[in-house]
């Protein structure tokens, strides 16, 4: 009797542990212009907060690895199976290539879901080119262009509007500070140029083809500061800070002593808000104070 007791615990126990261990399996199939695509990368991205999001840009670290990734048949349908685990997180929908504009899905899926999402709409890529000049007209070389293209989100299911978000791409500059993209959206492109020295500029609203002209780039200041509590005495640790305006940069962390480098922000300042990652575990306002502004010169 203890040994079918035994043997029943231990079935039950496997039982459990297959239940954890399940396989989540979400299938669909791209289309563009009521046409299937085929060889779209499909892939399952790790569902991340704004917080996290802006703490991994301000330490310059990677996205997250997917954690499963497939690729649209000729009859541009795909399976994509997820590994479920106590540990797997929350993922989206990345869809990339194929001649498509990338897409970050809106939806979240659970990691043991089972979907049919029927037919995901995308969008085809188009050229987009352009060149990067200093004030002077001279080519700006090695200057990193990002691209955002609004027109790739797709929905799901016939007739279903956009509910994804764009996807930046990057590319650098050539000798002659020329660009190209392959994958932009017909219309609604935004454009953000940035190199070494220079402010930090931004084109929006594009059409797909050849800029008209080129992209100006100024000169820039290295801006330094200190966060703090709102009592403006209180130094805050581990503080992400951005600086907003017309164009707003990119999240940088205050160093152990509170001080904070802000690389070459747009010419004229702006206002800056702050965020705390944690400790403390909640976001929390405070005050960026600049303690100096200086005038860089560009190199070369």
């Amino acid at each position: 009797m203890s040994s079918r007791r035994s043997i029943a615990g231990i079935a039950g126990v496997l039982c459990l542990l297959a239940a954890s261990l399940r396989a989540g399996e979400v299938r669909g199939r791209l289309v563009a212009d009521r046409k299937p695509i085929a060889g779209v990368a499909v892939e399952a991205v790790p569902l991340e907060t704004p917080l996290e999001a802006a703490r991994r840009e301000a330490r310059k670290q990677e996205a997250p690895k997917p954690l499963a990734a497939a690729a649209t048949r000729p009859d541009g349908t795909f399976a994509l199976v997820v590994a479920s685990a106590p540990t797997t997180p929350p993922f989206r929908l990345q869809l990339s290539g194929g001649g498509t504009v990338p897409v970050l899905q809106e939806r979240v899926f659970d990691p043991s879901d089972a979907e049919d999402l029927g037919d995901v709409t995308v969008a085809r890529g188009q050229a987009l080119a352009g060149r990067v000049t200093d004030e002077s007209g001279g080519p700006v070389v090695g200057a990193t262009v990002t691209l955002w293209s609004a027109g790739g989100a797709g929905g799901f299911g016939p007739g279903d509007r956009a509910t994804g978000e764009p996807v930046p791409v990057t590319a650098t500059t050539g000798a002659d500070g020329a660009f190209r993209f392959a994958a932009a959206a017909e219309r609604g492109n935004r454009l953000r140029v940035e190199a070494p020295g220079f402010a930090t500029a931004e084109r929006t609203g594009l059409r797909s083809g050849a800029l008209l002209r080129p992209v100006s780039l100024a000169l820039g200041r290295a801006i330094t500061g200190t966060v703090v509590l709102a009592d403006r005495k209180t130094p805050v640790g581990a503080a992400l800070v951005r600086l907003e305006g017309p164009i707003a940069g990119r999240w940088v962390e205050a160093r152990p002593e509170n001080a904070v480098a802000a690389a070459f922000p747009p010419r004229r300042p702006a206002p800056a808000r702050s965020s705390c990652s944690p400790p403390p575990a909640r976001s929390a306002a405070g005050w960026w104070t600049p303690t100096r502004a200086r005038r860089s010169r560009e190199s070369g």
